[in-house]
């Protein structure tokens, strides 16, 4: 039989919660890559290949562009297919669920494989690396880490969860656990500061020039049961006046990447439910709404004590702009929209409304949403 991370049987079904898959390219509508000192991150024969490049310092990373939304209580599953290279002194290879702070990983530790728990609670960043020969669990099986194998790492979390490192057995089709952490009752700290994360797959050197490979088939991370996305609700809405016909920036909103006194702590995404809108003027308004990174202009945090996001207005400079929604207006007209289910942006992008008339227009945009913290 075969369970759930809090024991439960596996007979209900698991609710899909950030995957990356590599058919045709590197898609970075799902991945998000960064490389350094000539690394590489290429696409071939339906897999993505980060290479350290021969630099003693070259590095590749891929993450998740969308983060997994943890919920208190609710197992998670990751599983993802690799193929890693031989161990090198000097270098490192991961592949799992995390980020450079926390998560949990298969991969090597220089020389040798393992899984690592890695952890950034005391402030620092703590890897807890426990290698192949260590496992306390036997696998039935050969198992060879420089061929295509399918690994499932499943938590509990709550802070002092278990943690169940799995590959699967290539003459049953089943997973076998490698190694488990048995954290309750064990520590004083949780495991990792934030379990709501990114799937990530990281090859670097420090100090090695052999060029080392890290091969990903997919990654697909799942919640155990129903799909919750509960969360603080927000909204907010400005109105403008406009004599120009070119396009105007009405309204943005933006989920901050600093956030609570916190730099770079944000590990939450932002889920657009509604878009309202009025128009007054001679003409038709054309609405647009864009994701974005976003810069400048009038700027303010919508609440410091309770919400992660930020509303622009003014005259802010807009990049990287991806048209996700266009509204065709009355010139005398107003409405509700709800929007769909994809309108998430994680921390550092934001959502942009922009008005365009044929002449002088007043129109007031709002927006409401969901903070999946």
């Amino acid at each position: 039989m075969h369970f759930a991370p809090f024991g439960e049987l596996q007979v209900t079904a698991k609710s899909l919660l950030a995957y990356m898959a590599f058919h045709y390219n590197i898609n970075t509508e799902l991945a998000r890559s960064t490389v350094a000192n000539n690394g590489t991150i290429a696409q071939s024969g339906s897999t993505a290949i980060l290479s350290t490049g021969t630099e003693t310092n070259g590095s590749a990373q891929l993450h998740s562009r969308q983060l997994v939304h943890y919920i208190s209580g609710q197992g998670i599953i990751v599983k993802f297919s690799a193929v890693f290279s031989p161990g090198k002194t000097g270098s490192l290879q991961e592949a799992g669920y995390g980020n450079a702070e926390d998560g949990y990983f298969f991969g090597y530790n220089g020389v040798e494989f393992g899984i690592n728990r890695r952890s950034s609670v005391s402030g620092e960043v703590i890897d807890n690396w426990v290698s192949q020969a260590d496992w306390n669990k036997q696998l039935s099986f050969e198992f060879e880490p420089s061929k295509y194998n399918i690994y499932a790492i499943s938590f509990q979390w709550l802070g002092a969860g278990v943690i169940s490192f799995q590959i699967e057995n290539r003459h049953t089709g089943l997973f076998e656990e490698a190694h488990v952490i048995r954290y309750p009752n064990q520590f004083t700290v949780p495991s990792i500061l934030n379990p709501s994360l990114p799937l990530r797959a990281a090859v670097s050197n420090s100090g090695n020039t052999s060029a080392i490979v890290v091969t990903i088939g997919n990654m697909a991370a799942y919640a155990f049961g129903q799909l919750e996305k509960p969360g603080p609700r927000h909204a907010t809405q400005h109105n403008l006046a406009y004599t120009a016909t070119a396009e105007t920036i009405v309204l943005a909103v933006e989920n901050m990447t600093d956030v609570f006194g916190g730099t770079g702590n944000n590990r939450s995404q932002i889920k657009f439910t509604h878009f309202t809108y009025s128009t007054e003027g001679a003409k038709p308004v054309t609405f647009r709404i864009y994701r974005c990174t976003i810069s400048g202009g009038t700027s303010a945090a919508i609440d410091t004590n309770t919400s992660i996001a930020k509303k622009y207005t003014g005259t802010p400079t807009p990049a990287s702009q991806k048209l996700w929604l266009a509204i065709e207006a009355a010139k005398a007209d107003n409405g509700i929209l709800s929007l769909p289910e994809t309108f998430e942006i994680p921390p550092g992008e934001a959502l942009l409304i922009t008005a365009q008339s044929a002449v002088n227009s007043e129109v007031n945009a709002s927006l409401s949403w969901k903070e999946l913290i």
